[in-house]
C-alpha cells in the first residue's frame, strides 16, 4: 500500500544526555501496531542515565485531538560500536536503549501522528545558538491505519564522526517497505517546544514544533558547518559527502521524501538530526563515492574513495582508471563497482558504488506554419511520465503529450517531459501563424446574371459551380446569366491562406450563410455561424455524422431571426463530441417546414490531425461513391481517381468535405482514390 508518511526522528553525538533516536512503526495486522522507539545517549562519565519509561502520545493529525497516550518501559541498554578493527575514534561512547510495544489504532481517515520530546542538546554544539537550552523532538506520522502502512526506517546508527581535512561519506538513507521512492535534502532539525526537561510520565506536548536557531552569521541552514567546508546530499540515496576544515561538534537534519513510484505523486516526508564531532583521524580508511542514477550513457561520473595509498576498482569495464582513488565512470549499462582502499598500516575498506543507466524520455518536436483560426497536434514527446508545455496560451492541454495548438500569434512552445525514472528531456516547437484574408462578400447584379466577390484587393480568386472547379474563373466578377446553381470564390492573401464565401443566384436564400466553423477547445466542440440575410428562418439545428452518410442531432434547436438584412452570430455547443474525425452541419427550417443544409465541416479530437479519407461509400445500382474527408487547415482540397497504371481518368477541386461522384462512365475494375491539399495527401482503394 503506498500511502503518505511523515517520519522525524533527531539524533545527537556527544550531547551531554541526548545523542539521538527516532521511531519506527509497522503495522502488525488489522488495527495493530508495533511502535519501536530507539533512545541514544552520551554514557561518557557524569551523563544522565536513561529514562526508566516515556509516555507518547497519538494525536488526530489533522485537530490535534490526543486518541491515546502510550507508556513504554525499558531497562536494557547496549552500546553502539564506532569506527572499525582499523580506527576507533577517541573519546567518544554512545548507548542505545529501544523501547517497543503493540498498539491498536483505530480507523481515522485523518491519520495521526506520534510524538515525545527530550531536553537537552550538547553545550559544546558550535553551529547553533545556546545549545544547551535547545531540546529534540522525536516525531512521526502515519496514515489511517485502514491502509496498512509501515514508516520508513532509517539505517543503523552513523558512525556520528567525521575526519578533518577528508572526504567523508556517511549512510543516512531509509528503506520503506511499502516501495516508496524516496528524494532526501538537507534543511533545519526540529527543536520541540521547550527548554526544560521533559517529564517522561504524561503526554507531550501537541504541535507545531519549533527549529532549531542557527549560531549565525558563521553558521546557517545552507552553511550549517561553515562556509569554509563542503557538504552536500546525494538525493537520489541519503549519502552525505562532507570534508569538514574546522574541528568541533556539529548539528545536520536529513529531509526525506517519498513519492508513489508509479505515479510520481508526493506521499510524504521524514527528517533525521545528527550530531557529528569532527576529529582528526590520522589514516583511518574511508570510503567511496555514494550510489547513483543517471540518465544517458554518455554521462561521466566522476568517483571518489579516500584514506588510503592504494586503490583497486572492479570491474575495471567503464572506468578511466581502475587503480587510483578517483576515476571517472561511464558505463554503458548499469553496473555496480566495488572498490578496495587500502592504508599506510595495510588496513582495508571495500564497498560498492552502483551506477544505474536509465532510459531519458524522448523529445524531437518539428516546427510548423497554420493560417490563423487552425489548429495543429504538437507531437513528437513520448515516454514521459508527465509533461509540462509552456506556454499555455492556445493549447489545448500543457500536461499531455501531444496537445492541440490554436495560437491566435507566432508562438514558440517549449515542452518538459520527465520519465519515470526521474530523467527528463525538453524541445520546442515553434508554430508560425500566418493571417487569414478576411472573408469575401458576393454580391449581384440588379438581374442576377452576374457575381462580383468584393473587395478586389486578393491576390487571387477561383470560383466553383456547385462545388465543382470553373477552369479560367479567376477574377473577383463571375458572369452565370440565368442560371441557378450554388457557386463559391476561394481567395488568397497571397501567403497560402485561404478564405470563401457563396452564394446561390437567380433566387434569394431563406439564409444568406457567411460561415459556419466547428472548433474543439480540449473539452467540447463550438459550432460558430453568421448570417448576412434571413428569409423566413423559423430555426437551426445541429447534425454530426462520423462517415458522411449517418447523421445525429446533438444540440437544441438554435431559434433564427425570421426576416433580417443586418449580419446575426449563432452559436451551438457539442457537450459530448466523439474522438477522431467527425463533421458538422446546418439544417435550416422555414416557417413552412421546408429546409436545406450547409456544407459540412469537419473537427479532428486527438486523431493526430493528418489529411485523411474517413470513408468511400459505392452505390452501384446508382453508379456513385459517396466520399467524406477530413484535411485540417485547408479551404479545399483536390480529388483525382487513377487506374491501376497510375493513369489519372479523373480530377476536380472541391471545399466540400463530403460528396458524391458519378462513376457511370467508368469501366468496372479497381481504381485509387486520392486527395490532397497542397502539403499532404492520403490514398484508398476504390473497386468498382
Amino acid at each position: 500500500m503506498l500511502v503518505a508518511t511523515f517520519l522525524l526522528f533527531c539524533f545527537t553525538s556527544l550531547a551531554s544526555h541526548i545523542v539521538g533516536g527516532e521511531f519506527a512503526v509497522t503495522w502488525n495486522s488489522g488495527n495493530s501496531y508495533h511502535i519501536k522507539l530507539n533512545f541514544y545517549r552520551d554514557c561518557t562519565a557524569g551523563t544522565a542515565a536513561f529514562d526508566a519509561s516515556i509516555t507518547l502520545g497519538i494525536y488526530d493529525l489533522v485537530t490535534n485531538a490526543q486518541q491515546q497516550c502510550v507508556t513504554i518501559t525499558s531497562t536494557t541498554s547496549t552500546s553502539v560500536t564506532l569506527g572499525n578493527a582499523c580506527y576507533t575514534p577517541p573519546g567518544l561512547c554512545v548507548e542505545r536503549r529501544s523501547y517497543e510495544t503493540d498498539v491498536t489504532i483505530p480507523n481515522n481517515s485523518n491519520g495521526y501522528y506520534l510524538s515525545w520530546g527530550r531536553c537537552c542538546r550538547n553545550t559544546t554544539i558550535a553551529n547553533l545558538s545556546n545549545p544547551g537550552s535547545a531540546g529534540e523532538e522525536w516525531y512521526a506520522e502515519i496514515p489511517d491505519p485502514s491502509l496498512h502502512n509501515s514508516t520508513p526506517v532509517f539505517s543503523s546508527y552513523p558512525a556520528a564522526y567525521w575526519c578533518s581535512g577528508q572526504v567523508n561519506v556517511s549512510d543516512l538513507s531509509a528503506t520503506d517497505a511499502d516501495g516508496d521512492s524516496l528524494v532526501y535534502s538537507l534543511v533545519t532539525p526540529l527543536n520541540g517546544n521547550t527548554t526544560a526537561l521533559f517529564t517522561t510520565s504524561s503526554c507531550p506536548d501537541i504541535k507545531p514544533y519549533s527549529n532549531v536557531v542557527w549560531n549565525t552569521p558563521t553558521y546557517t541552514s545552507t552553511n550549517m558547518i561553515g562556509s569554509s567546508s563542503t557538504l552536500y546530499i546525494n538525493a537520489q540515496n541519503g549519502f552525505i559527502t562532507v570534508n569538514p576544515a574546522t574541528i568541533g561538534v556539529f548539528v545536520v537534519c536529513v529531509l526525506v521524501t517519498e513519492y508513489d513510484k508509479a505515479t510520481g505523486k508526493k506521499l510524504g516526508q521524514v527528517y533525521r538530526d545528527i550530531e557529528y564531532s569532527v576529529i582528526s583521524c590520522g589514516s583511518a580508511v574511508l570510503a567511496a563515492y555514494p550510489d547513483t542514477t543517471v540518465c544517458s550513457v554518455s554521462s561521466n561520473i566522476q568517483m571518489t574513495a579516500t584514506g588510503g595509498t592504494t586503490y583497486s576498482w572492479s570491474p575495471s569495464s567503464g572506468l578511466s582508471n581502475s587503480s587510483i582513488s578517483n576515476p571517472v565512470a561511464s558505463p554503458s549499462v548499469s553496473t555496480t563497482y566495488t572498490v578496495t582502499v587500502t592504508n599506510s598500516v595495510n588496513c582495508t575498506a571495500t564497498t560498492t558504488v552502483a551506477i544505474s543507466v536509465v532510459s531519458a524520455p524522448t523529445v524531437s518536436l518539428s516546427n510548423s506554419t497554420i493560417c490563423s483560426g487552425n489548429s495543429v497536434t504538437l507531437s513528437g514527446a513520448s515516454g514521459g511520465a508527465s509533461y509540462a508545455w509552456t506556454p499555455s496560451t492556445g493549447l489545448s492541454s500543457t500536461t499531455v503529450a501531444n496537445p492541440v495548438a490554436t495560437p491566435t500569434a507566432t508562438t514558440t512552445y517549449s515542452v518538459t517531459v520527465t520519465g519515470v525514472s526521474g530523467c527528463t528531456a525538453t524541445g520546442t516547437s515553434t508554430v508560425t501563424v500566418l493571417s487569414t484574408p478576411a472573408a469575401p462578400t458576393i454580391t449581384h447584379s440588379a438581374n442576377w446574371d452576374t457575381l462580383f466577390a468584393t473587395p478586389s484587393t486578393y491576390s487571387s480568386y477561383q470560383w466553383y459551380k456547385n462545388y465543382t472547379l470553373l477552369s479560367g474563373a479567376t477574377n473577383d466578377t463571375l458572369v452565370i446569366g440565368t442560371d441557378s446553381s450554388y457557386y463559391n470564390v476561394i481567395v488568397s492573401g497571397g501567403n497560402g491562406c485561404y478564405d470563401s464565401a457563396a452564394s446561390r443566384s437567380s433566387r434569394i436564400l431563406p439564409v444568406e450563410l457567411v460561415r459556419f466553423n466547428a472548433i474543439y477547445n480540449g473539452r467540447d466542440v463550438e459550432l460558430l455561424w453568421t448570417t448576412a440575410s434571413e428569409v423566413n428562418n423559423d430555426f437551426f439545428t445541429v447534425e454530426r455524422t462520423r462517415d458522411g452518410v449517418g447523421f445525429t442531432t446533438i444540440a437544441k434547436k438554435v431559434k433564427g431571426a425570421g426576416n433580417s438584412h443586418v449580419l446575426l452570430n449563432y452559436r451551438a455547443v457539442d457537450d459530448n463530441p466523439v474522438q477522431g474525425v467527425s463533421a458538422y452541419r446546418l439544417r435550416q427550417t422555414d416557417f413552412d417546414g421546408t429546409f436545406q443544409y450547409s456544407p459540412l465541416v469537419a473537427v479532428n479530437i486527438n486523431d493526430g490531425g493528418k489529411l485523411n479519407i474517413i470513408s468511400l461509400t459505392k452505390n452501384n445500382v446508382e453508379s456513385t461513391v459517396n466520399y467524406f474527408i477530413y484535411s485540417p487547415g485547408a479551404k479545399f482540397v483536390d480529388i483525382e481517381i487513377a487506374d491501376i497504371l497510375g493513369k489519372v481518368v479523373f480530377s476536380k477541386r472541391t471545399v466540400e468535405s463530403s460528396g458524391t461522384l458519378d462513376l457511370s462512365a467508368f469501366s468496372h475494375g479497381m481504381y485509387l482514390f486520392r486527395v490532397f491539399d497542397g502539403n499532404l495527401s492520403a490514398t484508398r482503394k476504390l473497386v468498382y
